[in-house]
């Protein structure tokens, strides 16, 4: 009799199960019910840690051929050195939001053994965008930070041991930065020659 009970619980489990998932209510690997929003009859899935580890970010910028490609894709122009002593290539790239967020990113860039180097260990990143905002995705906490004047332009300025990594300023409406990934950095004469280069 308790054999004959079980059964018929194991096919009513079965059976609401196939039930369930013409509902949408989505089954787990472990076979657990996760349940579904009954607002929109879409299945809430949940993701364990392991899962979420192998989910990757689409890269928002898209590369371009020229700097008037991006000012086209960007809705604004970005002047940059043609080329920078020492680092062999440049790289032109833009991201494209909502409307008011995109931003012009140029990557002077040296090769590693003729593969290109993408540990950012030696390379100059210069950013505009339309705003105030930092835009230089660079969280260091850099030993010294100060001011830097070039021109009429207030140029805020972080590194160490007397040289300049990061640059950040403001000007007529866009926000500039740029960073210099290197050991050593750059003496404020070099970063003020970039930022008056740039516009």
């Amino acid at each position: 009799m308790k054999k004959m009970i079980a059964l018929a619980l194991s096919a009513v489990m079965a059976l609401s199960l196939v039930a369930c998932g013409g509902k949408g209510i989505a089954v787990d690997d472990n076979a657990n019910i996760v349940g579904d929003d009954p607002a929109t009859w879409e299945p809430t899935i949940t993701i364990d840690s392991e899962q979420k580890s192998d989910i990757e970010i689409p890269d928002p910028f898209s590369e371009c051929n020229s700097l008037a490609e991006a000012a086209q894709n960007a809705g604004f122009s970005f002047n940059v050195p043609e080329a920078v002593d020492g680092y062999a290539q440049r790289i032109i790239r833009t991201t494209a939001g909502e409307e008011g967020s995109a931003m012009i990113e140029v990557i002077y860039q040296n090769e590693i053994d003729g593969k290109e180097n993408t540990d950012s260990a030696d390379e100059i990143r210069m950013r505009k965008a339309k705003g105030d905002e930092d835009i230089s995705g660079d969280y260091t906490e850099y030993s010294e930070t100060s001011s830097l004047t070039v021109g009429n332009i207030q140029v805020t300025v972080k590194g160490g041991h007397g040289n300049i990594n990061l640059a950040t300023w403001t000007d007529n409406g866009y926000t500039y930065s740029i960073g210099v990934y290197s050991e050593t950095g750059i003496t404020a004469e070099e970063m003020s020659d970039f930022i008056a280069a740039v516009k």
